[in-house]
């Protein structure tokens, strides 16, 4: 895993229901979608493993040589979501959140965290 890039993981059901809101209250625009927490991707991964019960110390920053074979990308992807916070409603769950619903039921159910 790349250790120097940062990204605002999104669980699909808030993804979803993003974009449904744009629907049903007949928005345009640009509404920029991400989750509720900045982190780097082997922050992601390892939360990964200790959700689904595997052993975190396998998850490994990769070397620059490694990863100098694929194509280059932005060190930073997260965004600013307040337009989808404050305009749509939406306000996406932490990335632990997501991922424990994912490991909780087969299909991670936003349902299922509002219980």
């Amino acid at each position: 895993v790349d250790a120097s890039l940062w990204s605002m993981p999104l669980w699909a059901p808030d993804c979803a229901e993003a974009v449904w809101a744009v629907v049903a209250q007949g928005r345009a625009g640009c509404y920029h979608a991400a989750g509720a927490d900045r982190l780097p991707l082997i922050e992601f991964a390892r939360q990964v493993a200790r959700v689904f019960g595997y052993d975190e110390r396998l998850v490994q920053p990769a070397s620059e040589r490694f990863l100098a074979q694929f194509a280059r990308r932005p060190r930073d992807t997260s965004f600013i979501t307040t337009k989808m916070c404050e305009e749509l409603g939406v306000r996406p769950v932490g990335t632990r959140e997501g991922l424990e619903a994912m490991q909780r039921t087969p299909h991670g159910l936003r349902a299922e965290l509002r219980t």
